[in-house]
């Protein structure tokens, strides 16, 4: 697919309904082809017959699954020039009555999952990232924040103005 004169944005953790979601769709609204990715396909579908989506099934702290779906977007658009690291999860509930394992899965995917970067810049080198936007915890809930006070979280006021800040 031809991208010349277009921005590639890479968003990890593109679930209906969540914030690299409405990401993915303003980015694409400000004429960017963007790589959306998920765990899941179905949790995009509704970004499925869109062209301006290439959508790819990713899990962050898989190496494997990381380095098929960098291969798909060196392959098809030979570059990433922004790279949103979003995907992350909730481990909710109290303290006493989580199990260990669920507490690392939630911090090795909201930490190390934001790691992704190194592959993309072994493959792309030069041409990998210009920009990242990593948002986890402690950013997210200064979006969720600023989002809440645009009282649409979906098409918000602080999506708009992410998307105009690193899209320029």
């Amino acid at each position: 697919m031809e991208s010349y004169g277009q921005q590639v944005i890479l968003i990890t953790g593109c679930t209906q309904g969540g914030i690299g979601h409405a990401l993915a769709r303003e980015f694409a609204t400000s004429n960017c082809l963007v790589v959306a990715t998920a765990r899941s396909l179905t949790s995009m579908r509704d970004l499925e017959h869109d062209r301006r989506f290439y959508l790819q099934e990713l899990d962050v702290l898989s190496d494997e699954s990381v380095q098929h779906v960098v291969s798909n977007v060196v392959e098809r658009y030979g570059r990433v020039d922004i790279l949103v690291n979003n995907a992350g999860i909730q481990c909710v509930g109290p303290l006493a009555e989580i199990p260990l394992s669920a507490m690392q899965n939630t911090f090795n995917t909201n930490v190390f999952g934001h790691f992704i970067y190194g592959n993309l810049e072994f493959l792309f080198g030069s041409r990998c990232c210009a920009k990242i936007m990593n948002i986890h915890l402690s950013l997210t809930l200064f979006v969720m924040v600023q989002i809440d006070r645009a009282h649409d979280y979906k098409n918000g006021l602080a999506i708009r103005f992410l998307i105009c800040t690193w899209a320029a």
